[in-house]
């Protein structure tokens, strides 16, 4: 599953459920975890131990259209702890959804982090974990919903403001795999972006600081954006 080049596939469906077991490297990693836990909030207190989700590699798959994984229950601490210490091969990938926000002229509008998140700086496709809200209880996960509900959390836009394509682009590059879906706004990028900044700019707690506009594919240089980013905007803005 791990693809170092990156690869972006188009899918109908997302099958997503929550597997019956804990991360193993959570667990034998127990101690380390939590005094990089304790330095991490001597310098960013605000940081929130939630529940999260990573992805078990094995049995990823996309099958006739349709992407197929299970999904491991941890907490934020333990990811962050894996993911500052270089992603340690140990099974699982760093999953996430994953929203693809259109203007009316087709460009793309990222959301720039503040201060204070693990990926502050960083102009991304708006979207996030996945976490317990996501998962019905028989285990399984409803994709659609949690980047829509995080698109609607990072940006105040209204679910009844954009319109949903159906599928998903699952983009897969090194331990990434982001899970994504497009959402058309009836507005031009300007006015998207002036709306949307107006409903998160007096939240001093708001995720965003930010929207960028990415017309074409000169515009990701310089914008500081992840890779997974800049390889499905790749594959989205030369369609």
């Amino acid at each position: 599953m791990m693809n170092e080049a990156g690869q972006v596939d188009r899918v109908t469906d997302c099958r997503l459920r929550k597997a019956p077991y804990d991360w193993a490297f959570a667990q034998a990693n127990a101690g380390a975890i939590e005094a990089h836990w304790h330095e991490r909030l001597r310098k960013n207190p605000a940081y929130f131990n939630g529940v999260v989700h990573v992805m078990a590699s094995a049995g990823c798959r996309i099958d006739e259209g349709v992407f197929s994984a299970s999904l491991v229950a941890t907490d934020f601490k333990s990811f962050m702890y894996w993911r500052e210490g270089g992603f340690a091969p140990c099974g699982v990938l760093d999953a996430f959804g994953s929203a693809i926000l259109r203007s009316d002229e087709g460009h793309v509008l990222l959301g720039r982090q503040r201060a204070g998140n693990i990926n502050a700086g960083l102009a991304y496709l708006p979207g996030g974990f996945i976490d317990d809200r996501d998962v019905a209880l028989d285990g399984t996960i409803d994709m659609a919903a949690s980047i829509a509900r995080e698109l609607v959390e990072e940006t105040g836009l209204a679910a009844t403001e954009v319109q949903a394509s159906p599928g998903f682009l699952i983009t897969r590059i090194g331990h990434q795999v982001s899970m994504a879906r497009e959402f058309k706004s009836a507005l031009g990028a300007e006015d998207l972006r002036a709306l949307i900044l107006s409903r998160i700019g007096g939240d001093g707690e708001a995720e965003l600081i930010d929207m960028v506009v990415i017309r074409s594919l000169a515009d990701l240089a310089g914008a500081n954006v992840p890779a997974y980013t800049a390889l499905v905007l790749g594959h989205v803005l030369a369609a």
